[in-house]
């Protein structure tokens, strides 16, 4: 089994703010945005999220990398989106619910999956 092929199908861009945890008044820190290749689908699915409650997940995103349930992720480019990448802007961006990452037989490749 290779995932070479979804590596290269990797062409489209993502926004990640990773979470940082609360601050001292209780309010959640997000990393600075940086921008990842993924290949995004908006397709509504049923799923069961981090927490074991069933959803309806908005949209699943293949990651070039590991990102962290709780971050946002957004379709764009931090470069070309700067104005809208600070901060987050709600009703573009989503909540990361489930992340997931499931190797090659040789575990020399990762398919990294993302529910929003």
């Amino acid at each position: 089994m290779s995932f070479r092929i979804l590596t290269r199908m990797l062409k489209q861009s993502a926004i990640y703010w990773a979470p940082l945890g609360p601050d001292e008044f209780g309010e959640e820190k997000l990393d600075l945005p940086i921008t990842i290749k993924c290949r995004w689908e908006d397709e509504l699915e049923e799923g069961i999220d981090a927490t074991g409650i069933e959803t309806t997940f908005k949209s699943t995103v293949y990651t070039d990398r590991d990102v962290q349930e709780g971050g946002i992720l957004m379709f764009g480019n931090v470069d070309d989106d700067l104005d809208r990448a600070f901060p987050p802007p709600e009703k573009l961006s989503h909540r990361i619910r489930l992340f997931t990452k499931l190797p090659t037989l040789k575990a020399k490749q990762w398919l990294r999956t993302v529910k929003l």
